[in-house]
C-alpha cells in the first residue's frame, strides 16, 4: 500500500467535488491525462484535451463542473 494513497471519496471531499463512480477506489499518484496509469488521478482543465480523456488510463479524472460533458463517458 502506498502511504500517500487515498480513496477517491477522500480526494473528492478535499477538493469539494462530486464522485461519479467508485468512491472507495484507492488512488496512489497523479499524472497527466496522457501519462497516467491505473491507480492514478488526472484532470481535465482545458476542453482541447478532451480527446485524451477517452484514451487516458487514469483511474480517476477530475473535471470542472463548468464543462458540459457526460461524466460517465468512460464507464
Amino acid at each position: 500500500m502506498n502511504i500517500l494513497a487515498q480513496t477517491v471519496r477522500s480526494l473528492s471531499e478535499h477538493i469539494k467535488g462530486v464522485v461519479t463512480g467508485e468512491g472507495a477506489l484507492e488512488i496512489g499518484g497523479a499524472a497527466t491525462l496522457s501519462d497516467a496509469v491505473e491507480g492514478q488521478v488526472s484532470f481535465l482543465a482545458n476542453m482541447k484535451y478532451m480527446d485524451q480523456v477517452v484514451s487516458s488510463k487514469a483511474s480517476v479524472i477530475i473535471v470542472s463542473d463548468k464543462f458540459d460533458i457526460d461524466l460517465k463517458l468512460k464507464f
